[in-house]
């Protein structure tokens, strides 16, 4: 259960690994050799920096499901709301929670919210 919780939560950095395997060892011109490498580059380390954050990930998952376990409070999320790959870990606790549609609630209010500060007129 932990490999398959790994590998779902971490599948963006995956991608990024593929493309920049993919990248390094498609065969291209010489003039664009330079961004060809610039690019694999780019994505291997964002993958490398996702993957490193696999143990924090894990530590803020225990901990929410620990406080939300009875009743779901959102002021619990926000705190690391901003964190890398947050949805996906967003997604994965309410479903260990087994309360999806609280979670449609909740990133509904959240949108709302977004939308209200940043097209607030004046």
């Amino acid at each position: 259960m932990n490999l398959l919780r790994f590998i779902i939560l971490n599948s963006f950095a995956f991608i990024l690994a593929g493309i920049g395997i993919a990248m390094i060892l498609m065969p291209v011109d010489i003039f664009i050799i330079v961004f060809k490498y610039m690019i694999a580059i780019g994505c291997l380390f964002n993958a490398a920096g996702i993957f490193l954050k696999w143990k924090k990930k894990k530590i803020i998952m225990d901990i929410l499901i620990l406080r939300n376990l009875n009743e779901i409070r959102p002021d619990t999320f926000r705190k690391y709301r901003g964190e890398l790959c947050w949805e996906l870990v967003y997604h994965y606790i309410f479903y260990k929670l087994r309360k999806t549609e609280k979670h449609r609630i909740l990133s509904r209010e959240e949108w709302e919210k977004t939308r209200e500060k940043v097209f607030k007129r004046r």
